[in-house]
């Protein structure tokens, strides 16, 4: 079941003067540029449930969330459905309010995206929108691995198995992956655990 999250984080006031002398055409091409090469999948949608842009990212998360979509502009309906617990509940989620609705989706072979569902609206734009992100949880935890094998001093199989663990993959899952015993698993993890451990202390001795 899809939860509600309250962003209630104050907005920061934002200055435009270093962009002064750039050109709206310029701009413009930054912030699409930026878009498409969002780590995840951004989509925004209308109140009927068409698709007004989404990018590289959502492009191919759609695809393996539905495969056998055949309306590119049409929303899968396992998304569509956190949606329109949105839409048909606006007047407890009203628009000016930060609200998130959260669920996460389990993919056949490339386990699981987290869908965000919120208001979206801009000046430029009529109607209400809603904006809707996908993360590839797989590829989260393998940039969180590599983040903390860095830091951590991880050597490469404990940041193999530590990337799984992040991904939520059970002692199990893990050992199956990486063809070793759960024993193994949990003895790399206790590693990991223990050199987290030590350096939170070096941190604070610094």
């Amino acid at each position: 079941m899809f939860q509600q999250a309250v962003d209630t984080r104050p907005v920061a006031p934002v200055s435009h003067a270093p962009y002064r002398d750039l050109s709206f055409e310029f701009q413009s091409a930054l912030l699409f540029a930026a878009i498409e090469n969002f780590a995840d999948g951004l989509v925004i949608v209308n109140r009927a449930g068409s698709i007004l842009h989404q990018n590289r990212c959502a492009s191919q998360l759609l695809k393996a969330i539905d495969a056998q979509r055949k309306q590119t502009r049409a929303l899968p309906p396992k998304i569509w459905q956190v949606c329109q617990s949105l839409l048909n509940h606006s007047d407890l989620y009203a628009l000016e309010a930060n609200i998130i609705l959260e669920d996460e989706i389990q993919l056949d072979t490339q386990g699981t995206v987290r869908l965000r569902v919120q208001w979206f609206n801009s000046d430029s734009i009529e109607r209400d929108c809603l904006l809707v992100t996908l993360e590839n949880r797989a590829r989260s935890a393998e940039s969180y691995a590599i983040t903390d094998a860095q830091r951590y001093g991880l050597t490469p199989r404990e940041a193999e198995v530590w990337q799984l663990k992040r991904a939520d993959y059970s002692y199990k899952a893990i050992a199956a992956e990486l063809y070793i015993s759960e024993n193994t698993v949990k003895k790399h993890l206790k590693s990991v655990y223990a050199k987290r451990d030590g350096w939170g202390d070096e941190e604070m001795r610094g």
